[in-house]
């Protein structure tokens, strides 16, 4: 027995070595490898501030300095800023910071073998700034010179005396040298919705003149529950139109893990016109809509300082965005004649003005013509997630003798026990499907419009009714009941008293879920089906 354990920590052993030494090492010195290989081994690709790309005499109006900000990359040449392209800056940024030396042609070269590489008077000049592993600033100047003969790169050589010239690979070179509108940012909105603090609103045309302002209020996020569903928050749906590397800058298309965090967002609404302008809460899922519809606008062309034309402001938006200061303002003017689906518009930060493609976005248009409040007012009838309800009990009138159809589930690590109706299906996996489709229709059920307190239906019997219970599975959060008049009008009558219109009658799904939930009913629609003899 001792010789068997002994063999198995020499085992143990041997293969730690292995691993250490073998797999671990290789992986390091590969690394090590890679290291010493790189032009620029001072700096990563995030700790750039700033790249200066010119030609060798480096006049000014030749030099593009790309710098990294908290709001993203802007593009200045000369007195003009511009915001560019963050996916595009990263990726160059990316193939800087990698940029690797294929060849070492010269260790130490003279003036004369300089010129015969063309670096005597270098084509281009990559400046690049950068904060060290320390914290310290750094610089560091790359000459590029000529191409090589087969083209596949160029000819370069770090600033400094008797730096050796070496070969690069220039794929580098034609994005410092593309088009100006190549590099510019074209999405309206270049940064995550779910970094959105507060918009606010304006319209000076259309049929809803006026203003109105959307405030966001968080709450910790629970760690110990499952995320929300996309209705109540940004939820995988949302992020799935996301998907894609996550920068380190304020502007990008993607929604980092961190971004998530808005699930637990409660969006508000205040309007001069609606209730004196108190905070009213919003629809989540409205304000989800609104901002994805908005990021979806694209720039269709630049206008440059030569181009006069006035900027008939229709509408506005004022953006506060999290971990910026100054708030993003956007304005939306008039049609561009003769371009359909075009229209003129400005952002800052810096000032830009464009013409805006608002072709295949529905909400675009809306934007230009009114956007009214009413349209993200929260009509849910309860304010409860899925996830927060451990109990309900579902009662919905029937004509039957055997009395009402009723439903009462309680959660449990498995899903759901059912306790009412009794017997219920013993299929378990049915079970939590109407259960969760039913808590569903109960949770997004919404009212119409508001009752005048004339018009009340408080002397009707509840012709149905619905309780959850949220946090404590004996204390009910919300209590419902339907109501109906003569005209066949539906209302709700809510926990505080107060009375809404309802479109529709809603009990249909339930009375459907109690049925399916029903192990006698069951039975009965079998033996309904069976063949007659």
């Amino acid at each position: 027995m001792r010789s068997v354990i002994t063999m198995l920590i020499v085992v143990v052993l041997l293969g730690g070595f292995w691993y250490f030494h073998d797999i671990r090492g290789s992986e390091q010195k590969r690394e090590e490898q890679r290291l010493t290989e790189r032009v620029f081994p001072e700096f990563a690709s995030q700790d750039i501030k700033a790249m200066v790309w010119s030609d060798g005499a480096a006049t000014p109006d030749t030099v593009r300095r790309f710098v990294r900000q908290n709001l993203g990359w802007i593009v200045e040449i000369g007195d003009n800023k511009f915001r560019a392209d963050g996916a595009k800056l990263n990726g160059l940024a990316e193939s800087v910071a990698e940029l690797s030396r294929q060849e070492v042609i010269l260790d130490k070269p003279n003036q004369e073998a300089l010129a015969q590489f063309g670096l005597d008077k270098p084509k281009h000049r990559l400046v690049v700034e950068y904060t060290d592993k320390n914290g310290q600033n750094g610089q560091a100047t790359l000459f590029v010179g000529q191409s090589l003969i087969d083209d596949s790169g160029s000819y370069a050589r770090l600033e400094g005396k008797d730096t050796p010239v070496v070969s690069v690979v220039g794929g580098f070179i034609p994005t410092f040298m593309s088009m100006l509108d190549d590099l510019r940012e074209r999405n309206l909105f270049a940064f995550s919705p779910a970094k959105i603090r507060t918009l606010r609103y304006e319209s000076y045309e259309g049929a809803q003149p006026g203003s109105f302002t959307l405030k966001v209020k968080r709450e910790p996020k629970a760690t110990d529950k499952e995320s929300k569903s996309s209705f109540f928050g940004w939820g995988e749906d949302k992020a799935n139109k996301a998907e894609g590397q996550n920068s380190q800058d304020g502007f990008e298309n993607e929604m980092s893990e961190n971004d998530q965090e808005s699930v637990d967002a409660k969006w508000y609404i205040s309007d001069p016109k609606l209730e004196g302008g108190k905070e009213i809460r919003a629809d989540l899922r409205t304000c989800n809509d609104f901002f994805w519809s908005l990021q979806g606008l694209q720039v269709n062309k630049f206008l440059y300082p030569d181009d006069t034309t006035p900027i008939q402001a229709k509408s506005r938006l004022t953006v506060e965005v999290e971990g910026i200061k100054e708030p993003f303002v956007f304005i939306f003017g008039q049609p561009v004649r003769g371009q359909s689906g075009l229209f003129y518009a400005s952002r800052n930060q810096p000032d830009e003005r464009f013409w805006l493609d608002c072709k295949s976005l529905e909400e675009g248009l809306k934007l230009l013509t009114g956007k009214r409040s009413l349209d993200f007012i929260d009509r849910h009838v309860v304010d409860v997630s899925l996830d927060e309800v451990q109990r309900f009990e579902v009662s919905v009138a029937s004509k039957r003798s055997e009395g009402p159809y009723k439903v009462t589930a309680e959660r449990s690590k498995s899903g759901w026990n059912i306790s009412l109706p009794s017997p219920a299906v013993e299929d378990k996996a049915k079970q939590l499907e109407i259960a969760d489709n039913l808590l569903y229709n109960l949770v997004d059920l919404q009212w119409e419009s508001k009752l005048d307190k004339a018009a009340t239906a408080a002397k009707q019997d509840p012709i149905a009714s619905f309780k959850l219970y949220a946090g404590e599975k004996d204390k009910v959060t919300a209590e419902v009941q339907i109501l109906q008049n003569d005209k066949k009008e539906f209302w709700l009558r809510l926990s505080d008293g107060s009375e809404v219109r309802l479109a529709k009658d809603p009990r249909y799904a339930w009375i459907k879920a109690c049925e399916d939930l029903s192990e006698s009913k069951a039975k009965s629609a079998s033996e309904d089906k069976k063949p007659t003899e």
